[in-house]
C-alpha cells in the first residue's frame, strides 16, 4: 500500500508540473520505473525526474539518468541541473554536480529553492483511499491535457503569423492594380510599373523613391505571386518561432537593403516581387537553425534540404535583382543574429552591428561620389511608364515624370 501511495504521489506531481507549469512528458526506452518531464522556457529546471523508488536504487541507476539526461540536454539543447523528485520518505544524496535531489511528501516541508521556483508543490501530495482509482484519473486527466496541447499546436502550425496576411493583402491590392492597367489595354509592363515595381529611372528623375517600399508587393503574373505567398508560407511559420512578431521587420528591411543596394550597383534595371525579402527571411531561418545546432534533428535537416530547393527554384522567377537579392539574404542574416536570443549570437552582435555600420557608410559614400546618370537607357520602358499614368487619367503627373526623365538624360549628355 505504501508503494501504490509513493506512485499516487508521483502522478500528482506530474499532473501539477504538466498543468500548471507547462512542462511536457519524454518518453524514454528502457524507462525504470521513473517519468521525465522538460520544458525548455524553465531557467531553473527545465529536466525533471519524477521516481517512488527505495531508498539506494538511484545509486544502481546513476548510469542510466546520466544517459537519459544527456540525452535530453543534446535532443533540446539545454544545459541545466537536473531536479530529481522522489515521493519515498529519504531523499538521499547523489554525488554530482548536474543533479538535485529532493523528495516531496505529504505534510512535509518542501525546499525553499523548490517552492520559490513552483509556487504551490507544496500543497500538491496528498493521501487518497483508492490510490489504483486515483492513478487511472490523473493518467486520464494527464492523456486530455496532452491532446489538448496537440491540437493547438496543429492549429498553431496551421495558421501562419499575422504579418504573412499583411504582405499577402497589399501584394494582392497592388496585383490588382496591375492586372487592371494590364486589363485597359496596355501590357503587362505597364501594369507593374504603375504597380509600384522598382525602375531606377523614374525614382532619381521623378524622385519616385516609394517605389523602394512597393517593389516588394508588386508582381508580373499572378503565377509569380502565388509562387512568392506560397514560399512566405512555408518560411512564416518557422520563422516567427524563432522570432515571434518579428517576421515583417525582418521581410521589409531585408526588402529595402535589396532594392537599396540595387539602386546604388546596378545601372539600370526593372525589378519587382518578395524574392530579396524572402531571402532576408530564410537567412535569419538559417541563422536559427545553425545558432540552436538544431541541424542534428532530422525532420530539421530534411525540412532546411527542402528550403534551400524551393530557394533554388524561386531564383528562376523574372524580374529578380540578384545584386538585390544578395543584399536581401545578408540584410536577413544580419537581422537573425541581432535578434537571436543565443549565445553564439549576443556575442556577435556588437561585431555584426559595427560591420553593418561600416558596410552602410560605405555604400552611402560610394553613392554620393559615383557618377549619378544611367548610361542605358530604356525609351520603351518610360514610354510605357507614362503611358500608364496617361491610361489612369494622371495626365499631368504623367507629362512631369516625361519632362523630368528627359531633363535627366539629357543633362547626362
Amino acid at each position: 500500500m505504501e508503494i501504490k501511495q509513493q506512485e499516487v504521489y508521483v502522478m500528482q506531481l506530474v499532473r501539477y508540473f504538466i498543468e500548471q507549469q507547462d512542462y511536457q512528458m519524454v518518453i524514454v526506452q528502457n524507462s525504470k520505473n521513473d517519468i521525465w518531464l522538460a520544458n525548455v522556457d524553465q531557467p531553473q529546471y527545465p529536466i525533471i525526474r519524477l521516481c517512488a523508488e527505495s531508498e539506494g536504487q538511484q545509486f544502481f541507476d546513476r548510469d542510466y539518468i546520466k544517459e537519459v539526461y544527456e540525452r535530453i540536454c543534446e535532443q533540446l539543447q539545454i544545459a541545466k541541473p537536473l531536479l530529481m523528485i522522489q515521493t519515498s520518505p529519504l531523499a538521499e544524496t547523489i554525488q554530482w554536480e548536474q543533479a538535485e535531489v529532493v523528495s516531496i511528501l505529504p505534510n512535509a516541508q518542501v525546499p525553499s529553492k523548490i517552492a520559490q521556483v513552483f509556487h504551490g508543490i507544496e500543497q500538491v501530495v496528498h493521501s487518497v483511499n483508492n490510490a489504483d482509482q486515483e492513478i487511472k484519473t490523473i493518467g486520464k486527466r494527464i492523456r486530455d491535457v496532452q491532446l489538448e496541447r496537440q491540437k493547438q499546436l496543429l492549429r498553431s502550425l496551421r495558421q501562419p503569423p499575422r504579418a504573412f496576411w499583411i504582405i499577402m493583402a497589399l501584394s494582392l491590392l497592388l496585383f490588382a492594380l496591375t492586372t487592371y492597367v494590364s486589363l485597359s489595354g496596355s501590357d503587362i509592363y505597364q501594369g507593374v510599373l504603375l504597380g509600384g515595381a522598382y525602375y531606377k529611372p523614374s525614382m532619381m528623375a521623378a524622385y519616385e523613391y516609394w517605389r523602394f517600399f512597393t517593389a516588394p508587393f508588386a508582381h508580373y503574373s499572378l503565377f509569380q505571386l502565388l509562387i512568392d505567398l506560397y514560399v512566405l508560407y512555408l518560411l512564416a511559420k518557422s520563422v516567427d518561432t524563432f522570432y515571434p512578431h518579428k517576421l515583417f521587420l525582418i521581410f521589409m528591411i531585408a526588402s529595402l537593403c535589396g532594392y537599396g543596394v540595387s539602386y546604388i550597383g546596378v545601372d539600370n534595371e526593372l525589378a519587382f516581387g518578395m524574392v530579396p525579402g524572402l531571402l532576408g527571411i530564410w537567412g535569419a531561418y538559417s541563422v536559427a537553425i545553425f545558432a540552436k545546432k538544431m541541424m542534428r534533428i532530422p525532420p530539421i535537416k530534411s525540412a532546411y534540404i527542402r528550403s534551400v530547393l524551393v530557394i533554388a527554384i524561386l531564383l528562376l522567377a523574372p524580374g529578380i535583382s540578384y545584386l538585390g537579392v544578395l543584399a536581401g539574404f545578408t540584410a536577413g542574416v544580419l537581422c537573425g543574429i541581432v535578434l537571436s536570443d543565443e549565445a553564439i549570437c549576443k556575442q556577435l552582435r556588437p561585431h555584426v552591428l559595427i560591420a553593418a555600420a561600416i558596410l552602410a557608410g560605405g555604400l552611402c559614400w560610394y553613392q554620393v561620389n559615383r557618377n549619378q546618370m544611367i548610361s542605358n537607357r530604356s525609351e520603351t520602358l518610360d514610354s510605357k511608364l507614362i503611358e500608364a499614368y496617361e491610361n489612369i487619367g494622371l495626365h499631368d503627373y504623367a507629362k512631369w515624370v516625361e519632362g523630368q526623365i528627359n531633363t535627366f538624360y539629357e543633362e547626362g549628355k
